[in-house]
């Protein structure tokens, strides 16, 4: 398991996370663990941004790298356009739209650069499928102008245009969209023939 995480504390939290359910899952199928697993690098989960690298003194940045795996999974932060600058702050928001200029709509929400991240990968043959979490407004205006680009290159095999996500005061409406390798398309757990943009089917 690889993984991303800006924040340190969660990077460590995660990272020990795949380790205790690794040694869980070998115990249980009968495989052998090391005796003293905790001296063993924790090193597959990085502690940095998952869209921009910025240059020593912050002069100039550009797109991040992501590793090659067989699926991606994530849950990226809900942060409306109107926002972003607010949190992230003008050099990083300017940074990180001049990275993605002609991907990524310079109107659309933050969650949008993962899913073009994760486009890309399938793309370039460095992933089979993806796996991503954003706010149901990822189905409309300038957000849905990256699900087209992901259409372009891997079909949707598995939607919920609209669920409730309640967590730590949050109360919002999302989307989950797979897309890449799969089965038969569902959408809100019906079989399809297509699933479009915008989160409906024929």
């Amino acid at each position: 398991v690889l993984g991303l995480e800006l924040d340190p504390y969660a990077a460590e939290l995660a990272r020990v996370s795949v380790w205790i359910g690794e040694i869980q899952w070998m115990l249980r199928n009968g495989y052998p663990v090391a005796t003293q697993p905790i001296l063993k690098p924790l090193d597959t989960i990085d502690n940095r941004d998952a869209l921009v690298k910025v240059s020593p003194g912050g002069t100039a940045a550009e797109e991040a790298d992501w590793p090659e795996c067989d699926a991606i999974v994530g849950n990226p932060p809900f942060l409306g356009d109107k926002k972003m600058r607010g949190e992230l702050g003008d050099e990083y928001v300017t940074a990180l739209r001049k990275c993605y200029e002609g991907r990524v709509p310079g109107g659309a929400d933050l969650v949008t650069y993962w899913f073009e991240k994760a486009r890309a990968q399938i793309e370039a043959g460095k992933c089979k499928a993806a796996g991503l979490v954003a706010t149901n407004s990822i189905r409309q205006a300038t957000n849905r102008r990256v699900l087209e680009r992901v259409l372009k290159v891997a079909p949707i095999f598995e939607a919920w245009s609209d669920l409730p996500w309640v967590n730590e005061g949050a109360d919002v409406r999302v989307s989950l969209v797979c897309f890449g390798q799969g089965d038969k398309p569902r959408l809100d757990g019906q079989e399809v023939d297509e699933i479009f943009s915008d989160l409906k089917a024929s």
